[in-house]
């Protein structure tokens, strides 16, 4: 039986900054920084649980690696990866104190990703795994925290893009 109804809202901002070493070498840092996130759940009991954060993520440090060039290859090959350390404190929300929108422990990425572009069109194959470390998020209420263990989460994507003009 459901439980509740989720609504999520979000007005985070990103900043990435990325730096061609070579053609096929490229590094990058970005943050984010979110003024209102809300996870709101209409319980099927009745009532609501709201559950506010604000503030700064974590940064992350990439990395990509073109392995293989379209230019004389039938497609590009990227090889990628991230780090995110743990830097800003996370901490849960109450009815009184927003909680933050800090993931809690370190963070990794690796994946590979490959890809046709054409003057219309481009198509986008990418395979990661997302590591994850041990998380420890602050409890104002209690002055505890919650520790949760590591984990992998491992995505598969393919995305396109149409182009209408030069």
């Amino acid at each position: 039986s459901k439980l509740y109804t989720l609504h999520d809202w979000s007005d985070e901002f990103r900043q990435n900054l990325s730096y061609g070493i070579t053609d096929d070498l490229s590094v990058g840092a970005d943050i984010a920084y979110d003024p209102f996130a809300e996870d709101k759940r209409d319980l099927a009991v009745g009532g609501e649980s709201v559950a506010k954060s604000s503030g700064w993520s974590d940064p992350s440090f990439n990395v990509t690696w073109r392995a293989l060039d379209q230019a004389v290859q039938p497609v590009n090959l990227d090889l990628f990866g991230s780090y995110s350390p743990d830097w800003v404190s996370a901490r849960s929300s109450t009815n009184a104190e927003d909680g933050t929108i800090a993931r809690g422990g370190q963070a990794g990425t690796v994946g590979a990703a490959i890809s046709r572009v054409t003057r219309g069109f481009t198509l986008y194959g990418s395979f990661a795994a997302d590591f994850t470390d041990t998380t420890k998020i602050g409890n104002p209420v209690t002055g505890g925290s919650l520790n949760t263990g590591s984990r992998t989460d491992y995505t598969l994507a393919v995305d396109s893009q149409t182009r209408f003009s030069d």
